[in-house]
C-alpha cells in the first residue's frame, strides 16, 4: 500500500551547507592539472585544484505510524539525488565540484512527499526507460537536482574528442553547470549517459574567469575509460574478525547497509567495515588502526549489555552506522551549526552515530580512550532509539545510561563499569550541598535538561544534570547491591516494562517509582555517594554477562 504524506521543504535548504564565508584573501579558483579515474563510473576527469571529497550525506529518515506500524519514510527528492549523484569536492575557497550521471527524470507526483524506499523505487521503475533527452528536459532535471530556480539559457559548446554534445546551463547564481554526452563507442562498454557537471563557485569567484578556465582546462581532458565493478570502500586491512554471510542478514538490514555503503561511491579515502550489527565508515588513517579495532570488538560487548537490561520491543533489523570524520571541518559540515560545540553524536535524522577523530594532545593511548568513551555514550542513545521503535525514553534514563556506559572498560570478554570520576566529584558536591532532587529529575524534559542559561558560566547547571543522572543510574545498577534496600532493586527493570506498556515517558517513571517514599530514597541515595566504603564495595560489584564474541 502506498504511504505518502505532504512535506513541504524549501529547496534551498537542502543546500545551505553550500553557502561560502568571507574570506580576508579573494577565494582562488583552479582546475587541478592531474586527473583521476572513476572506475565504477567508466570515467576519467580532473579536478578543482585542492579538491577533497565529500562524502554523500544519509537521506534524513522520518518516523511515521500507521495502523500497521512504525515505518520509515525519506524526501523523495532526496532518495533520487542519490540515485543521481557520483561524487563532491570541495576546495579550502568553498568551491565545489559536482559529477551526476543523467539517468532518471524526479518523479513529479511525489514532489514534497514523504515516501517509503520501496513506493519511491516502483515510481521509479514506471519510468519509461527509453527516455529522450532534449535540452528542456535536461534543464528541468538540473533545476531539481541542483537546486536551481530557472534556467534562463543554453549554449553549445566546442566539442572534445569523443564527445557528442556539450552544453552549458546559463542561471542566475554563482556557478557554471555542464551536461556532456559521449559518443557511441564499442571500445568502451559503458552506459550511453549524459553526465551532468555542476562547479559551485564561492560568489567573490569571477565567474567568466572560471569558466574559461573549465572549458580550457577541464572540458578537454573529460574522458572515457573501461568500466570495472568494484566492491565500493570496503577495508580488509580495517577489519577485525570475519565479515558476517550475506545470506545471514534479513532484507531490512541489507537496505540499509546498502545506501550507507552507496554514499562512500568515489570516496578515494574513504572505507567501511563490519560486525555482527554494526557499520562503521570512516577516512580515519592506518595509524589508528588499533583504535578502528577497538570500536568493532568493544562495540558489540556494549550491544550485548545493552540487550541484557533493555531488550528490545521486536529485533533490531536496521544496520546500525558509525561514521567517524579524520577531519574536524568536515565533521562540522556535516552536522551543522547547531552541534558545533559537539565531539560526536547520535544523529538521528541520518540514522548515525557521527564522531570526528580525537585530538592528539598528551597522548595518543588517552586520545583512543576518549574516543571510545563518546562512543560507549553516543551508542547506547542509538540502541535505545531502535530498541524502543523510535520512541523517546525519559532523559534521566537515557543520558543516565549513556553516560553510565560511557565509563565503560572491556576486556577478556568481560564489561566492568566503574565510577565516572568527574561525574562522582560532581554528584558527591551536590550530595554535600543537599542539591539533590530526586523527583525533579524525573519528569525533567530534554530541553530543561540540557539549558543552560545565560547565567551559567560553563555549562554548570547541564553539569549537574548529567552528573545526577548518571548517579541515579549507577545507585540503582550497583550501589543498590551494597544495600539492603531490595525494594529499590525493581525499579529500573519496572521502568522498562512501564514504557513498553504506556509508550509515556513520564507516566513509565511515576510507576516505577510507585510505593517508593521518594524522601527514604533520596536520603539512601545521598548517603551511599557520601559514604566511601559502599562506594568501594559498589565498585567490585559484576552486573554484566560475559559475552563471547560471534555468539
Amino acid at each position: 500500500m502506498k504511504r505518502t504524506l505532504s512535506y513541504v521543504v524549501p529547496v534551498t535548504a537542502l543546500f545551505l551547507c553550500c553557502a561560502a564565508p568571507a574570506f580576508a584573501a579573494r577565494p582562488q579558483f583552479r582546475i587541478s592539472s592531474s586527473s583521476i579515474t572513476l572506475k565504477e563510473e567508466g570515467l576519467k576527469v580532473r579536478l578543482i585544484g585542492g579538491g577533497e571529497p565529500r562524502p554523500l550525506s544519509s537521506p534524513n529518515v522520518h518516523t511515521m505510524r500507521s495502523r500497521e506500524g512504525t515505518f520509515d519514510a525519506y524526501d523523495a527528492r532526496e532518495l533520487w539525488y542519490r540515485g543521481e549523484h557520483l561524487g563532491r569536492w570541495m576546495d579550502s575557497s568553498s568551491n565545489a565540484q559536482v559529477l551526476a550521471m543523467i539517468t532518471t527524470p524526479f518523479p513529479t507526483t511525489m514532489l514534497n512527499q514523504l515516501v517509503t524506499r520501496d513506493d519511491f523505487s516502483s515510481a521509479v521503475q514506471s519510468i519509461d526507460n527509453v527516455y529522450e533527452w532534449d535540452v528542456d528536459r535536461l534543464s528541468g532535471w538540473i533545476e531539481t537536482f541542483a537546486g536551481i530556480s530557472g534556467i534562463t539559457g543554453t549554449k553549445a559548446l566546442r566539442c572534445p574528442m569523443g564527445v557528442e554534445k556539450l552544453i552549458a546551463f546559463e542561471y542566475e547564481g554563482s556557478g557554471l553547470a555542464y551536461a556532456l554526452l559521449f559518443k557511441q563507442s564499442t571500445s568502451f562498454p559503458v552506459p550511453r549517459k549524459w553526465y551532468f557537471i555542476h562547479f559551485e563557485l564561492n560568489p567573490q569567484v569571477d565567474r567568466n574567469s572560471a569558466a574559461e578556465r573549465v572549458e580550457k582546462q577541464f572540458m578537454p581532458y573529460v574522458d572515457r575509460v573501461s568500466w570495472t565493478s568494484t566492491q565500493t570502500g570496503h577495508s580488509k586491512r580495517m577489519q577485525a574478525g570475519k565479515q558476517i554471510r550475506e545470506s545471514d542478514r534479513t532484507a531490512e538490514f541489507k537496505a540499509s547497509r546498502a545506501a550507507v555503503i552507496e554514499s562512500l561511491r568515489n570516496m578515494k579515502d574513504w572505507w567501511y567495515v563490519e560486525t555482527k550489527n554494526y557499520l562503521i565508515v570512516s577516512d580515519l588513517k592506518s595509524q589508528n588502526r588499533e583504535l578502528i579495532r577497538r570500536m568493532q570488538t568493544d562495540v558489540e560487548y556494549l550491544r550485548a549489555a545493552f540487550e541484557q537490561f533493555m531488550p528490545p520491543l521486536e529485533p533490531i533489523e536496521q544496520v546500525s552506522v558509525i561514521r567517524v570524520f579524520e577531519n574536524a571541518d568536515e565533521y562540522l559540515e556535516y552536522v551543522g551549526d547547531r552541534f558545533r560545540w559537539t565531539q560526536g553524536l547520535w544523529f538521528v535524522p541520518k540514522r548515525e552515530l557521527v564522531a570526528r577523530a580525537p585530538a592528539v594532545e598528551s597522548s595518543q593511548k588517552i586520545a583512543m580512550q576518549a574516543m571510545l568513551g563518546l562512543m560507549y555514550h553516543e551508542a547506547f542513545h542509538q540502541y535505545l532509539f531502535y530498541a524502543l521503535d523510535h520512541r523517546s525514553a525519559s532523559v534521566w534514563f537515557n543520558e543516565g545510561h549513556a553516560t553510565f556506559f560511557g565509563s565503560a572498560e572491556v576486556s577478556r570478554n568481560r564489561l566492568v563499569v566503574g565510577e565516572d570520576r568527574q561525574r562522582a566529584a560532581k554528584v558527591t558536591e551536590m550530595a554535600r550541598k543537599r542539591e539533590i532532587d530526586i523527583e525533579g529529575m524525573l519528569h525533567k524534559s530534554y530541553v530543561d535538561f540540557y539549558r543552560a542559561g545565560d547565567d551559567d558560566e560553563g555549562g554548570e547547571e547541564r553539569s549537574k544534570n548529567y552528573a545526577l543522572a548518571w548517579g541515579m543510574v549507577y545507585y540503582l545498577r550497583k550501589g543498590i547491591a551494597v544495600r539492603t534496600r531490595s525494594e529499590y532493586a525493581s525499579i529500573l527493570d519496572a521502568y522498562g516494562e512501564a514504557l513498553r506498556e504506556t509508550r509515556d515517558p513520564d507516566v513509565a517513571s511515576a510507576k516505577a517509582f510507585e510505593g517508593i517514599d521518594m524522601r527514604v530514597f533520596e536520603k539512601d541515595f545521598i548517603e551511599f555517594w557520601l559514604t566511601s566504603s559502599l562506594r568501594r564495595e559498589a565498585e567490585w560489584v559484576r552486573i554484566f554477562k560475559d559475552y563471547k564474541s560471534g555468539k
